[in-house]
């Protein structure tokens, strides 16, 4: 299963990336595959957050595109809604605990990651600053 960060979602929708080319082929791939793709909440509403803003991004998207994208790739049939398990907190606890480090990865790391099993970032064409979490 594909998890993808919403910098991944971003810079494919940004045509003024310098990732973007990279991005979007990738995006693009897993969208016409059959590999399924979990979108997590904090991906989602990150990608929604960042794309229609104007101090954010130079050409912000209007907010009605950026739902009707959204939508347009739930209604993919390898495509859903990645959500936590009842054993969310206790995976997420001793992974963190075993890190020794919470950092950015307690609001940055998309949190059904975690209760998906997903704890790897896999590089998206030997970019590290692409990354998409993989299972």
């Amino acid at each position: 299963m594909i998890l993808p960060d919403v910098n991944v979602l971003v810079h494919a929708h940004n045509a003024d990336s310098a990732l973007h080319d990279r991005a979007r082929l990738w995006w693009d791939a897993c969208l016409a595959g059959t590999e399924g793709i979990g979108l997590a909440w904090a991906a989602m509403l990150g990608f929604v957050r960042i794309t229609t803003n104007r101090r954010v991004v130079a050409r912000p998207l209007p907010v009605q595109r950026v739902m009707e994208q959204l939508q347009a790739w739930l209604a993919l049939p390898h495509v859903h809604i990645a959500q936590p398990s009842n054993t969310h907190f206790e995976r997420l606890r001793a992974e963190l605990e075993r890190l020794g480090t919470a950092g950015n990865l307690t609001t940055d790391w998309p949190y059904s990651l975690w209760s998906a099993g997903i704890f790897y970032i896999r590089p998206i064409r030997n970019s590290p600053a692409l990354a998409v979490f993989a299972g």
